[in-house]
């Protein structure tokens, strides 16, 4: 197995090197890839490309052109050494706004349950409301079910 083949299965390959964070190089081997045989489509990622493989589909020749096309997939690098490339990013890590809208709609689902409890009505009806809101919006968004 190649050195930048990330994760490989009937249908599917994951192409990661640090060579694709240049922008240049990977609209160059986005191209490359598109003239391909056997590949049914392409989703670029960061440093990566996702490849839908056809059924006949030979990924042991599409690395060799590639590795022709392109000589620094091939060698030198992180995936040279069998690391997994570093991400390039500025940005520190913080939380996703996915995992604040999960925790706001948790946090406000707790609360309706414990105003309940308590009986204070209107503040449980307020807090009922908002998590109705929230809970709507993330079905709405993540699972296409309204």
């Amino acid at each position: 197995m190649a050195p930048y083949l990330a994760h490989v299965s009937r249908e599917r390959a994951r192409i990661r090197h640090q060579a694709l964070a240049d922008p240049k190089a990977q609209a160059q081997v986005f191209e490359f890839l598109k003239g391909e045989a056997g590949i049914a489509g392409i989703k670029p990622g960061r440093n990566s490309f996702l490849l839908l493989l056809e059924p006949e589909a030979d990924l042991g020749q599409i690395c060799a052109h590639l590795e022709t096309a392109f000589p620094a997939l091939g060698t030198g690098g992180d995936a040279a050494q069998g690391e997994a490339p570093a991400r390039v990013s500025a940005r520190p890590k913080t939380h996703s706004g996915r995992k604040c809208k999960l925790l706001t709609m948790l946090t406000f689902g707790l609360t309706t349950v414990g105003l309940a409890f308590t009986g204070f009505k209107h503040a449980h009806a307020l807090a009922g409301g908002i998590f109705a809101l929230l809970a709507t919006d993330h079905v709405w968004e993540r699972r296409k079910a309204l």
